[in-house]
């Protein structure tokens, strides 16, 4: 079948037929369609969560959502092949655990700054900072876990005003 065998009818007569009016909702229409009038969303950037514990994933992506809206563009994931697909297809920011069973905050920061993300939009959660601080690259921010919500606010902000410009939500 070929894209022409759609407008024929089951005897092959057209069953197009230019120019003829039609009925759409009892209002005679003939041409071309008007335009639809819809709003095109866009993302002003795209954050990358990552963390192994689903509870902890969901926590954090509904906080990234909070801290610094809509416009942002979230991928919540917690599988290394899913990280590094989304970090090659391309990511402004990352927020990422640093201890996840098959990989390190580490491997994401690296794999992050390696395709072009600055290392200031890349922030790393761990219970042991002063470790976490030692291994990440340079300039990666580190802070302490479980998750001390006003650090962690303080932290999505900053990276709001280096991402965006702006300050988040409270």
């Amino acid at each position: 079948m070929t894209f022409g065998d759609f407008d024929k009818g089951f005897e092959g007569e057209s069953v197009a037929d230019e120019g003829a009016p039609f009925d759409a909702g009892g209002e005679e229409l003939t041409g071309p369609p008007r335009s639809l009038d819809f709003e095109i969303y866009r993302t002003l950037a795209t954050v990358l969560v990552v963390d192994d514990d689903a509870t902890k994933l969901a926590m954090l992506t509904k906080l990234v959502r909070k801290i610094l809206g809509e416009r942002i563009g979230i991928i919540a994931l917690s599988q290394l092949d899913d990280v590094s697909g989304a970090i090659r297809n391309g990511v402004d920011a990352v927020l990422t655990d640093f201890e996840l069973d098959e990989f390190t905050g580490r491997d994401v920061a690296e794999l992050a700054i390696g395709r072009g993300v600055p290392a200031s939009h890349i922030l790393v959660a761990t219970g042991n900072p002063e470790h976490a601080r030692e291994v990440v690259p340079e300039g990666v921010e580190v802070f302490a876990t479980p998750h001390q919500l006003e650090e962690l606010k303080v932290a999505l902000n900053g990276l709001g005003r280096r991402l965006l410009g702006f300050i988040g939500e409270a």
